[in-house]
């Protein structure tokens, strides 16, 4: 009998520790999306631990959000079949969540994590339809900050492919939109893409 009631606890306690492992407050989900982020081109493995652990949770926004991050990741590292089976999973759990302001500023981040992935695959055209895609959604919500990666990106895989008056009129319009939603960023922010938007223009009218 005392066999039986420590097997029980045992189950018991494994289960609920289980559970509290597996769900990730809010606090935590952003955590690990930071140290995605800021990992994700200069460490990748790095990137990839944290993506990882992310993707242990029971919770479909941090698992959809996981997936896609993953799934750039493994485009990065060259494993085109994984990266493209960890994408499709993204969309599975996107799709789990019920319609929000959340719902589609997640959608416009896995939209992001694709675009890389088609761009690293050398899939110029099919990056830039889908980083459209991803600006429309970003645009609905008024996401300003989200805004300005797609714009950089589409700016980028233009002087990227020989497109220089249009990587040049992207930058001009990128430069203006900084200007325009200044408030919304930090200083260290602006003068990073301030100096980022500058370089990219002198090297395209170098071209």
């Amino acid at each position: 009998m005392r066999l039986i009631i420590s097997f029980v606890l045992f189950f018991v306690i494994n289960t609920a520790f289980a559970q509290h492992i597996n769900a990730l407050t809010e606090e935590e989900y952003l955590i690990l999306q930071d140290k995605i982020r800021l990992n994700f081109n200069a460490n990748v493995d790095s990137a990839l631990v944290y993506a990882n652990q992310l993707a242990r949770s029971n919770n479909n926004k941090h698992l959809a959000f996981a997936n896609a991050a993953i799934s750039s990741l493994l485009q990065m590292k060259g494993d085109v079949k994984q990266s493209q089976e960890k994408y499709k999973k993204a969309f599975f759990y996107l799709e789990k969540m019920p319609e929000s302001r959340d719902k589609t500023q997640l959608k416009s981040y896995i939209y992001n994590y694709g675009g890389l992935s088609e761009w690293k695959r050398g899939n110029f055209s099919k990056a830039l339809e889908i980083y459209q895609q991803g600006i429309k959604l970003s645009m609905q919500i008024n996401d300003v900050k989200q805004i300005f990666k797609f714009k950089a990106n589409i700016a980028l895989i233009n002087e990227g492919v020989g497109n220089y008056q249009l990587a040049i009129r992207n930058l001009k319009q990128l430069n203006d939109f900084i200007d325009q939603n200044e408030s919304v960023f930090t200083k260290e922010q602006l003068l990073n893409y301030k100096s980022n938007v500058n370089t990219g223009l002198g090297s395209s009218y170098e071209s």
